[in-house]
């Protein structure tokens, strides 16, 4: 009785000092969408190595889901979250290197208006271009301009094959404002639908392959 007691002050305290939100539209990710972020938990470890057989270990920091098909949500007046949902999943991830840490990451976000997947990755200093829009505020929509920069591929690397992968290369990604390049700035990366980050290539040429896909190659 106790509980339930506790539970109704909370609740009551919450709704007094907050107020209701409605989202009017929502995007959701489907379990196939959701398959980019299964392929690490927090705390996994791997290997990658070099060309020129050096070891660097990545480690995943981070992973949120958040894919809500609620459409009511509590807010306090002063920060209303508006009366759109984004459904997104994402992780992140450092990898201890020679010369220091590379953060990197990957977050997808379900369109409402197009109900496509818009990427956000990054490795280093080098970031995926986000895909142009404009916002007619009148209206208070986005309009996509163009194609997405960043687009899921089958590749093949070192005579393997790996089906749904984004190549952030030159093509379709930037580096930082304000870095100066330097041996370890990274010059392309691929991520893989089902493995994660599975190569990553520097400036200077060196090449890294995750050790257990690849082994010795």
């Amino acid at each position: 009785m106790k509980a339930i007691t506790y539970f109704f002050i909370i609740f009551a305290t919450t709704l007094l000092s907050g107020c209701v939100g409605y989202y009017s539209d929502m995007s959701h990710l489907s379990d196939d969408d959701l398959k980019w972020t299964d392929c690490y938990n927090i705390g996994d470890t791997l290997i990658f190595e070099s060309t020129n057989h050096y070891a660097d270990t990545l480690v995943v920091d981070s992973k949120s889901v958040n894919n809500s098909k609620n459409p009511l949500f509590i807010h306090f007046i002063d920060d209303y979250m508006g009366d759109k949902y984004y459904a997104t999943a994402s992780y992140g991830f450092h990898i201890k290197s020679q010369n220091g840490n590379l953060k990197g990451w990957l977050k997808l976000k379900k369109l409402i208006e197009n109900d496509s997947i818009t990427w956000s990755a990054g490795l280093g200093e080098r970031m995926a271009k986000q895909w142009h829009y404009v916002f007619d505020f009148k209206e208070d929509k986005k309009t996509y301009i163009g194609q997405n920069p960043v687009k899921a591929t089958n590749i093949t690397l070192y005579g393997s094959k790996f089906d749904t992968c984004l190549v952030i290369d030159e093509n379709n990604s930037r580096l930082m404002k304000y870095v100066v390049v330097q041996p370890t700035t990274i010059k392309s990366f691929v991520i893989s639908k089902q493995y994660g980050l599975i190569q990553f290539k520097l400036e200077n040429g060196t090449e890294f392959f995750r050790r257990d896909l690849f082994g010795n190659e």
